[in-house]
């Protein structure tokens, strides 16, 4: 259980620092406030450099655990992280069997480079893959959530090995009407390092489990635990993106948004070679990390494009019963949407 949090008033100025996982999952060489709020801007928190202001009766700092993958059963990652819902970072997942170390963004433009794509979340396509991979270096849009049952080959889709250590995946089998896409779930997110990221702080929908594979690149979030919520001004009508405007929380106006002074963020640099798992009701954030080179598994470094594969998974027992909840809630709302959109048209007509 992360430990409570003491009353914090707004005027006090933003969290003390935004943690790294406890094997430098996380590069710390950037300050946490600089990350999370920006320099200077008198009408934005500001950073102060008075070590002696701290309050001594601030919480524990949130840590992110690093695990290998090659030493943990699906069991044990179940007890230590899923059941309980502490995120954590799996390494060494390219000496795994699972590793799909073929998908790249070589093979990709080669083999699929007619497929059209939408970009920066749009639901019509908006370029070609192969159009998009050869112009990444210009590029600031975002290549997101394109589910790969929709550009893949079906022999491609089947190389698509589930992470073991994640254990059983509760959607394969569910009896909800859920899409097809959502039983065997597996996204594209190709960022390129000139793009600022994913645009708006979100948590998923339907208490579903998510998890990020960094196959290249360096790939930073920014995470917020369940009880930061009442902090993070949650908009309706599904409650699972924040109001705070796009970009935050990189950079924040307290006067505006004073409640949000109150979160803690933990930040997390996802290398190639690893993987994030995110349990439920996490919120969470993403950009490109903008640090000084290293060798990574991949190929290319920190300044280099990024290559994701993500995707969101139920688990089974007390969490497959919530997120049956939570879909019905999600189906009706959805059929009530697609009805006030038909009424409207009805109308206008």
């Amino acid at each position: 259980r992360w430990p409570a949090r003491p009353a914090r008033s707004p005027s006090s100025g933003p969290p003390s620092s935004a943690m790294v996982p406890e094997n430098a999952a996380a590069d710390a060489s950037d300050s946490a406030e600089d990350f999370l709020f920006g320099p200077g801007a008198s009408a934005l928190a500001e950073v102060s450099d008075d070590e002696d202001d701290e309050d001594d009766e601030q919480a524990p700092p949130r840590r992110i655990a690093e695990v290998s993958a090659t030493r943990i059963t699906p069991a044990e990652f179940e007890a230590r992280y899923v059941r309980c819902g502490r995120p954590a970072v799996l390494t060494g997942c390219e000496a795994e069997a699972w590793w799909p170390g073929w998908l790249t963004l070589e093979y990709l433009a080669a083999q699929y480079g007619g497929a059209r794509v939408g970009l920066d979340g749009a639901k019509a396509p908006t370029s070609s893959l192969g159009a998009f991979i050869g112009g990444l270096d210009a590029e600031t849009r975002y290549c997101r959530n394109v589910h790969l049952g929709d550009v893949l080959s079906a022999r491609d889709v089947a190389r698509l090995a589930w992470p073991a250590p994640l254990g059983a995946n509760a959607l394969a089998t569910t009896r909800a009407a859920v899409p097809d896409a959502w039983r065997h779930w597996f996204e594209l997110f190709v960022l390129p390092r000139r793009c600022v990221g994913y645009p708006f702080l979100h948590v998923d929908a339907c208490s579903t489990h998510a998890f990020s594979l960094q196959l290249r690149g360096v790939k930073r979030f920014t995470l917020f635990a369940p009880d930061d919520a009442p902090f993070l001004y949650a908009r309706p009508p599904t409650y699972c993106r924040s109001a705070l405007p796009d970009g935050a929380p990189y950079r924040v106006d307290l006067a505006r948004w004073p409640q949000f002074a109150k979160a803690r963020p933990v930040t997390v640099d996802l290398r190639p070679g690893s993987l994030l798992f995110l349990p439920r009701h996490w919120w969470h954030i993403a950009r490109p990390a903008h640090h000084r080179a290293r060798d990574d598994v991949g190929g290319g470094g920190p300044d280099d494009h990024g290559l994701t594969l993500g995707g969101n998974f139920v688990s089974p027992g007390a969490t497959e019963a919530a997120f049956l909840d939570d879909w019905a809630d999600f189906a009706l709302m959805k059929d009530l949407a697609a009805g006030r959109h038909r009424a409207a048209a009805i109308w206008d007509h």
